[in-house]
């Protein structure tokens, strides 16, 4: 504030632009941008030939804050994408409507930044709260508080897949003060226990599973309440006036005990009855009651298929089927599989079935090469029998079994097979394509956990192998 009225300080400032020392020049264009100041233009203009990007970049923001667009048309189609969009806000909100489709989504991001607060800002915010990008729709969410939607923009948005998205929406609706808003949200968040509440009751009869098809069943109820249950907590919390949901939420899907049942206290004193139904879906002391009659009940009438059939396993027993002699991998015998594998051991229930839908199952014989070294990998494979050499050169670095998987360090890296994959007898493997498995990576950051378990498992692995 006093460098905007400090003549000195503003020349000093001033002559930055000049210096022969870039990091000196950054910093002084920096501050200029942040300072807004008219008299500065002259100066921002010059700075714009300047050969350090840093300085061009500040440059290109300052005088768009100042409104110069005129002098930043050449900069219209820049590589840089924060670039594009500050030219787009010296023109105004049309031409930022424009590079709100922008196909870089580090673009979109800027441009929710941009028409943060601004007369008419829903034209572009809305669509880039549906984006397909997580971290767009998150950008947009963002600028909720500083972009006042009418209610009428804002209440759609509570329906939103993103539960963050939907939370902002939730937060920026309560805090509108008109009784018919908050009596409106009462009652979605009603019905959204409602909804929440039956799969919770269930988890608290069934207990605790005994086998893996009735922890399947248990983590698809979980997942099924957990969406409704969360958004419930995040009104009960909202409309209650607290500014903290997002630290109560996150402690309430923490590990920790200790954290998950403090939070579990707070929600049920805020919430009371509208919260007290979902409890079970965060308490650790469900004991079963009747769970035969409700795993029957969900085998015989659930409308999912994998919750019918894993439903009908745990009556079984949960007794394990081998899948190496499966004549063919059924839905929920391929999800109970992939659930051991380590790259996808954080994927919710839902996630694993549509992976499972997308694998396809191939037989191979002794000898067969999956992947060569030095050729471009275009699938990624998970050993279901059988076991596969990994060959450097002439070398077996290692040898791949039942539920391990190979070929994904290509597909990430995007670089040549580093080795070659032999069969080692006869082999079954589930194949997921390089295109499948890059847009489960880019909606599933869980799997990202996987691949640095793989990752760091290799990386000991070469070095004992060395």
């Amino acid at each position: 504030g006093a460098l905007r009225t400090d003549a000195h300080a503003l020349a000093v400032t001033l002559s930055g632009l000049r210096d022969a020392d870039p990091v000196v020049r950054r910093v002084s264009a920096e501050i200029l941008r942040q300072l807004a100041l008219p008299a500065t233009a002259d100066a921002l203009r010059a700075a714009l030939d300047d050969p350090d990007e840093d300085v061009r970049r500040s440059a290109v923001k300052a005088l768009a804050g100042l409104g110069q667009a005129d002098v930043l048309e050449r900069f219209a189609n820049d590589a840089d994408p924060e670039i594009r969009v500050s030219v787009a806000a010296a023109r105004g909100l049309d031409a930022l409507v424009a590079v709100a489709a922008d196909p870089d989504p580090a673009a979109r991001r800027a441009v929710a930044d941009a028409v943060a607060g601004r007369a008419g800002a829903a034209v572009a915010l809305v669509p880039l709260l549906a984006d397909a990008d997580p971290s767009v729709r998150r950008a947009a969410a963002d600028t909720l508080p500083r972009t006042p939607l009418p209610p009428a923009r804002l209440e759609p948005l509570l329906a939103s897949d993103d539960a963050f998205v939907a939370g902002r929406a939730f937060d920026a609706l309560a805090g509108v003060g008109d009784a018919a808003v908050r009596a409106r949200l009462m009652s979605l968040a009603q019905a959204a226990s409602r909804t929440a509440a039956a799969s919770c009751e269930r988890l608290r009869r069934l207990g605790a599973p005994a086998d893996a098809p009735a922890q399947l069943v248990v983590d698809v109820l979980r997942e099924r309440a957990r969406r409704p249950a969360l958004r419930v907590v995040h009104a009960a919390l909202a409309l209650a006036g607290r500014g903290d949901a997002d630290l109560v939420l996150e402690s309430l899907e923490s590990a920790d005990r200790g954290r998950r049942a403090n939070a579990v206290e707070l929600v049920e004193a805020v919430g009371g009855d509208l919260v007290r139904p979902l409890l079970p879906l965060w308490e650790d002391d469900a004991s079963a009651t009747d769970a035969r009659r409700d795993l029957a009940d969900l085998a015989s009438a659930d409308p999912d298929p994998l919750m019918r059939d894993a439903a009908r396993r745990a009556i079984e027993g949960g007794k394990a089927m081998n899948v190496e002699t499966l004549p063919t991998i059924s839905l929920v015998e391929r999800v109970l599989f992939l659930r051991k594998v380590s790259l996808f051991a954080d994927l919710a229930p839902s996630d694993l079935k549509q992976l499972a839908g997308l694998a396809r199952e191939a037989q191979h014989v002794d000898g067969a090469v999956l992947g060569r070294e030095g050729s471009v990998g275009d699938q990624l494979f998970i050993v279901v029998s059988g076991t596969v050499r990994v060959v450097a050169g002439q070398r077996v670095i290692a040898r791949r079994s039942v539920g391990e998987s190979l070929g994904e360090m290509s597909i990430v890296l995007d670089r040549p097979r580093m080795a070659s994959l032999i069969c080692e007898g006869d082999v079954r493997v589930l194949t997921i394509s390089r295109r499948d498995f890059d847009a489960i990576l880019h909606d599933r950051p869980q799997v990202a956990k996987g691949i640095i378990r793989i990752l760091a498992a290799r990386l000991d692995e070469a070095n004992r192998a060395a």
